[in-house]
């Protein structure tokens, strides 16, 4: 027997230690409720842990996310609600102008109407917010660059790409031009008509009272006065395109008075006795550049030019003033005389537009486009009852806008959809991340009180056989008796 090494001691020992630490480590887990309470548990399970529960808190606020962005629509969509019903209600206007039994005054007081409504729809594109956001004044669509910036009031469909698209302006739209001689102090009396305006001629009428009829005469004809020699008035149309015109009517004794009997633009009419010119603006000669393609076809309509192709590609917008066509000469900024190519190119971004993020990672996001809709992008300033054929063109203006409003409207109840669905998906990944979260890291209570229980009889049982073991040495002095 020895004494000096009591191995058996030892090695009850050493077992007691295994059983401390598996019962400490038990108690850790029964109390934190988790399995892992330090990296030395499970390293690669401590770091798998941490990147799921970086994933679900990014989940729950891109939920979060997902819901602003359905109120934003749903905020959105009430305002054009309204703006629609605007919209209606100025069309109903328009045809109650176009008809015969009003006067001028009564279409100068509907178009007082008309104006305050269009002001509306100009306080709604700019007041509607979310959280201090403009909602719909194109700040939150698609960006178009256009190089030259000859072109404004730019509208895209959902279905144009991202790229440059070149049209060549080989004409530019015109207006209506028509002059009216001098027919003051003529020795003859009568009735001419412009575009169904009548102006009376009278012998002897003062030059001012004379001009002043004439110019009312031209404006609600549809055309503003561009110069003046004496009485003799230059005119044009208020808008450019093969739309506008001015039908000018004389009777025979003013037109023989005035000299324009012999003028070839004048045609005259037996069984009337009068004689008559029409003039007419023209549209614009646009052809499809680079960035099209064969299908593509280019119209107009004066300069408004709009471009089409398969599968809904669409683009449509306002020449300006700044626009040149092919073959023109212009001064550029450095004041260098220029000859233009007439080539516009328009860029289509992949900036502008609502970013939603709804995932947990980079590039996880829905974009969503909400394009302007003010008075500009629907034409809705162009609108005057006042001048000729004035109700007509406007019942066509505001069909194209409510037509385009339905659109945007459509565009974005697609989108709160889209995104309602997006929020369900993302609570369902939600649920089951956190499912396999509590799987990786929370404590099977049970079968850690097996454990516990296991380990707390073997610790009890270390301790009485240790206890036994320290005895053993002690046996030596019956040797020594």
């Amino acid at each position: 027997m020895k004494i000096n090494r009591n191995m058996s001691a030892v090695i009850t020992n050493k077992q007691l230690l295994r059983t401390e630490n598996r019962l400490t480590a038990s108690m850790e887990r029964l109390s934190s409720g988790l399995k892992i309470n330090s990296p030395g548990d499970n390293p690669s399970g401590m770091a798998i842990s941490n990147k799921m529960k970086a994933q679900i808190r990014g989940l729950d606020q891109s939920k979060s996310n997902t819901t602003d962005a359905i109120s934003v629509m749903q905020i959105a969509d009430g305002a054009l609600n309204e703006a629609t019903s605007i919209l209606q209600r100025m069309r109903e206007l328009s045809v109650q102008a176009a008809n015969g039994t009003n006067s001028l005054s009564e279409r100068e007081s509907i178009q007082e109407e008309i104006d305050e409504l269009v002001k509306e729809i100009d306080r709604i594109s700019s007041d509607t917010e979310y959280n201090t956001k403009v909602l719909l004044d194109g700040s939150s669509d698609t960006r178009v660059y256009a190089t030259p910036k000859s072109a404004e009031r730019i509208r895209i469909s959902d279905h144009v790409p991202m790229g440059n698209y070149d049209v060549v302006v080989q004409e530019m739209g015109d207006y209506a031009h028509a002059t009216m001689p001098d027919l003051n102090g003529l020795d003859v009396e009568g009735v001419i008509t412009i575009n169904g305006v009548e102006v009376g001629i009278q012998k002897n009428k003062v030059d001012n009272q004379y001009q002043k009829e004439m110019r009312d005469a031209i404006e609600a004809a549809g055309g503003s006065v561009t110069d003046m020699n004496g009485n003799e008035m230059e005119f044009r149309s208020r808008a450019t395109g093969s739309s506008q015109e001015f039908k000018i009517v004389f009777p025979a004794n003013i037109a023989e008075a005035a000299g324009v009997d012999t003028d070839p633009d004048w045609e005259y009419d037996p069984e009337t006795n009068t004689y008559s010119t029409l003039q007419i603006g023209k549209d614009a000669v646009v052809e499809a550049g680079n960035g099209l393609s064969d299908t593509a076809t280019v119209t107009a309509s004066g300069n408004r030019v709009f471009v089409t192709d398969q599968g809904g590609f669409s683009i449509d917008f306002m020449l300006n003033d700044k626009a040149h066509y092919n073959g023109e000469l212009y001064e550029d900024e450095n004041g260098f005389t220029q000859t233009s190519d007439g080539v516009l190119s328009l860029e289509v971004s992949d900036v502008g537009r609502m970013v939603i993020q709804t995932g947990a990672n980079q590039y996880q996001h829905i974009e969503v486009r909400i394009p302007e809709v003010s008075s500009k992008s629907m034409y809705l300033d162009t609108i005057d009852m006042t001048v000729y054929h004035g109700p007509e063109d406007a019942m066509v203006t505001l069909d194209d806008a409510i037509a385009y409003m339905n659109s945007v409207r459509a565009g974005i109840g697609a989108y709160q959809n889209r995104l309602e669905y997006t929020e369900g998906s993302l609570a369902a990944t939600n649920e089951n991340m956190t499912s396999a979260y509590s799987t990786l890291l929370d404590t099977d209570m049970a079968q850690e009180m097996t454990e516990y229980t296991q380990q707390n009889v073997l610790e009890q049982a270390a301790i009485s056989v240790l206890s036994q073991a320290n005895e053993i040495p002690q046996k030596v002095l019956s040797l020594l008796s």
